[in-house]
């Protein structure tokens, strides 16, 4: 009963549907059919998951069709030698530039630390996703671009250094 009740609340709610990518109960996939029982999604792998209705609608999950907008975020970190100033302003105006950023959803950039080998920071911004895949798509494309800019204007993004001292014992 506690399914039945549980399905046709989720189809009246409106909060998912077929088609839409969720998480939910450790599984993340496509929404293929909503019954009166269970919940059935595809996984990334093509594998199908049923999962009881009463889970679905008691445990939290995360819908990534709705809103059709999602906030991507990426971890960099330049040479202490950078001109920080400029390093800001590249990043966010490039991504600015090819991810269509407006006064609602602007690039955010913040620097976070000194790391061991540079200085850390994070920039934050949106897309038009409906799903895992598109999210890391738009990701895969931010980075290159991130990379190619920094290169054109001598911006060393460092890889961790070692430094060992070597004492020689007798």
């Amino acid at each position: 009963m506690a399914n039945s009740f549980s399905g046709i609340f989720l189809a009246v709610k409106g909060s998912i549907q077929v088609g839409d990518w969720i998480e939910s109960n450790d599984y993340a996939g496509r929404i293929q059919e909503i019954s009166l029982r269970s919940t059935k999604i595809q996984e990334g792998e093509n594998n199908i998951v049923a999962i009881p209705n009463r889970m679905v609608s008691d445990n939290p999950f995360k819908n990534f069709c709705y809103p059709k907008r999602a906030r991507i975020t990426l971890s960099c970190g330049v040479a202490y030698d950078s001109n920080l100033c400029k390093v800001r302003q590249l990043t966010i105006d490039n991504l600015s530039n090819r991810f269509k950023a407006d006064e609602q959803n602007p690039v955010e950039f913040y620097y976070q630390e000194f790391g061991g080998s540079s200085i850390n920071f994070i920039t934050r911004f949106w897309v038009d996703a409906k799903n895992q895949k598109e999210i890391l798509h738009y990701q895969s494309e931010a980075i290159p671009l991130i990379k190619d800019i920094f290169d054109e204007h001598d911006t060393n993004i460092p890889f961790p250094i070692r430094t060992l001292d070597l004492i020689k014992v007798w």
